[in-house]
C-alpha cells in the first residue's frame, strides 16, 4: 500500500525491480531520532534471497550519516514473524494490538477514514458508508538502536 516516505532503496534484476524498502521519520515521540521500515516488498510472485539484507547495508549507512539514533519497524504477523529483522540484529522489542481495517469486499481500507464523528461511533459511520470491519494479525515490533 502507499505510504509517505523519505527515502527508498530498491534492487533490480535487469530493468526490473525486484525488492524495494522505504522509509520514514516516526509519528511516534518514544521513537523520536528514529527511522522506521514503513515497507518492505519484492516483486510479485518473486522471492530475493539476501534481498533484505543487501538492502539494509545501504539503509543503516545511510540512517548512521543522518545523525539518526536507530531503525525500528513492525513486522505484520499475516505475512511472517520478523525473523528477517532477527537476523538483521534488531530487537524485539513488544507487540501490537490486533488491528483492523474495513472493506467493501472489493477493496480494504484504513480504519481512520471511519472515525467517530460528533454524535456518531465508529460503528456508525461504517456501517453508514457501507463498509464491514475485518481483523487483522498484530505486528512484532523490532528495534536496532546504535
Amino acid at each position: 500500500g502507499h505510504t509517505n516516505f523519505i527515502k527508498a532503496f530498491y534492487l533490480k534484476h535487469g530493468d526490473q525491480v525486484v525488492c524495494a524498502v522505504s522509509l520514514r521519520k516516526s509519528f511516534h515521540s518514544k521513537y523520536d531520532n528514529m527511522i522506521e521500515i514503513a515497507r518492505f516488498s519484492s516483486a510479485l510472485n518473486t522471492n530475493v534471497i539476501g534481498g533484505f539484507s543487501r538492502l539494509f547495508s545501504r539503509i543503516k549507512e545511510w540512517v548512521m550519516s543522518g545523525g539518526y539514533k536507530g531503525i525500528f519497524s513492525y513486522a505484520d504477523l499475516r505475512f511472517g514473524k520478523g525473523e528477517v529483522y532477527e537476523k538483521s540484529g534488531f530487537k524485539l522489542i513488544g507487540k501490537t494490538r490486533e488491528d483492523y481495517w474495513y472493506t467493501d469486499f472489493k477493496k480494504r481500507y484504513n480504519r481512520f477514514q471511519y472515525r467517530a464523528q460528533p454524535g456518531k461511533s465508529e460503528k456508525q459511520v461504517a456501517e453508514e458508508a457501507g463498509v464491514h470491519k475485518i481483523h487483522g494479525c498484530g505486528s512484532n515490533i523490532y528495534i536496532l538502536e546504535f
